[in-house]
């Protein structure tokens, strides 16, 4: 269900050994709110988890503001050992990915909220298997 949150419309789902954040409709920062990366840090923090998906598919285009709230709040999570995954982006939206250089920064994108969710279940595997070999955990 959407709900808003602080200003920020957002759907927050519990996944499988993460956070699942669907963003709906304009991402707008209005005089008072809590920066964007603050607000979804803080709702991590209340699910007790570092590993966050979150999903772009029903949102409108990303800006400047949003991109740089991405590379704030995924320094934050690795700090943290955590993971961040992003998905759903429209074909402009991968233009911002690009052009903000978002990989430099440790911040991937997927096609689709499984991919991202797969993404994840590979690093943990591999995570507590180091030694495994990546084309092994191809079924997760």
């Amino acid at each position: 269900m959407s709900e808003n949150h602080e200003g920020w419309n957002l759907m927050v789902e519990r996944g499988p050994d993460c956070l699942l954040v669907r963003f709906v409709g304009r991402i707008t920062l209005r005089r008072g709110d809590l920066p964007l990366a603050e607000h979804l840090w803080n709702i991590m923090q209340r699910h007790f988890t570092h590993r966050l998906v979150l999903d772009f598919s029903g949102a409108e285009r990303l800006t400047g503001y949003v991109v740089r709230q991405l590379i704030v709040l995924g320094a934050r999570i690795c700090d943290h050992e955590g993971l961040m995954r992003i998905c759903g982006l429209s074909e402009y939206d991968q233009g911002m990915f690009r052009r903000y250089e978002l990989r430099r920064h440790r911040l991937s994108s997927y096609g689709d909220r499984a991919e991202a969710l797969l993404g994840l279940s590979r690093v943990r595997c591999l995570q507590s298997n180091p030694t495994a070999d990546a084309r092994a955990v191809e079924w997760l």
